[in-house]
């Protein structure tokens, strides 16, 4: 755990960088984020060899909000049939629903989000059965009190939880 006065590219590293010492291997690890810039472009730096996967719930709710006038909620859960398909039939299936159903910014949304981040059918690595980052959406609804207090508060807070 690391507190950080703010969630860029340069806390991303120094907290990674730490990790790796942390950990002191070169075994591959999944990463499961919600795409945070810093994240996409200090992973692939401090462990090149490892996997980044891209939280779908995340990615649910930001095609919801870009895809309006109802069916966003409808394209969102295509795109979570597309990130579970467990086959090319069934993926392509999906897919061709949710360019349909979801129009260009559905396909525009995509462009910058290759198959391998998100869809189980393309993942390299292991993700043991999980593509969203609840546990540490939990968590930080857990410590949203907390989350408000001087430091030492803060922490202290957390500790005691």
């Amino acid at each position: 755990m690391a507190l950080v006065p703010k969630e860029n590219e340069e806390c991303w590293s120094w907290f990674l960088n730490h990790l790796k010492n942390a950990l002191s291997c070169d075994r591959i690890l999944t990463f499961l984020s919600d795409r945070h810039w810093g994240l996409l472009l200090s992973i692939p730096k401090k462990f090149p060899n490892s996997h980044h996967s891209y939280c779908l719930h995340h990615m649910q709710n930001n095609i919801a909000s870009i895809v309006k006038s109802g069916r966003g909620v409808w394209v969102a859960h295509l795109l979570e049939r597309c990130a579970i398909a467990s086959n090319h039939h069934e993926f392509e299936k999906a897919m061709s629903k949710y360019k349909e159903i979801g129009g260009a910014k559905a396909i525009e949304y995509l462009n910058d989000k290759p198959y391998d981040h998100w869809a189980d059918l393309f993942f390299p690595g292991k993700r043991y059965g999980e593509n969203k980052s609840n546990v540490a959406e939990s968590f930080n609804s857990w410590i949203l009190d907390e989350r408000s207090l001087p430091v030492t508060a803060c922490l202290d807070g957390i500790r005691v939880k």
